[in-house]
């Protein structure tokens, strides 16, 4: 058992490891954007990143979680068409976010829904903090 808990830890921090390592190339990458003031805060941008290898299982692994951990709106995942010259194995694109932004999260969302202020992740926590009582 201990074994296990060892390898699981070192598959964790693996994982870890390559996704900080991401996570540095998005920052870089939000930087450029914003410094020519295409977008303000990190919220403000959708990321695509392009991977091969153990960095795109890494980023197909731990999709839903991504944009929480750059701080962006959303990311999309996708197989890396072509290697970069500098022999990374991923590509960052950063673009403005599209949609409406949220009121609680702030994050930017499909404005399917105009007239509702929050996204679908906000109304769920709140109907969760907050149940409708019946009397």
């Amino acid at each position: 058992a201990h074994d296990e808990l060892c390898t699981e830890d070192a598959a964790r921090f693996d994982d870890w490891r390559v996704l900080l390592d991401v996570r540095s190339a998005v920052n870089g990458a939000l930087e450029a954007q914003r410094s020519q003031k295409l977008i303000g805060k990190s919220l403000d941008a959708d990321v695509r990143l392009e991977a091969s290898g153990a960095t795109l299982d890494v980023l197909q692994r731990h999709s839903a979680q991504l944009a929480t951990i750059f701080i962006v709106s959303t990311v999309e995942v996708r197989p890396l068409a072509s290697a970069p010259a500098d022999g990374t194995e991923h590509t960052v694109t950063v673009t403005r976010a599209a949609g409406r932004r949220c009121e609680r999260c702030w994050i930017y969302v499909a404005a399917a829904a105009p007239a509702r202020p929050l996204c679908a992740r906000c109304v769920a926590v709140l109907a969760t903090d907050h149940p409708t009582t019946k009397q």
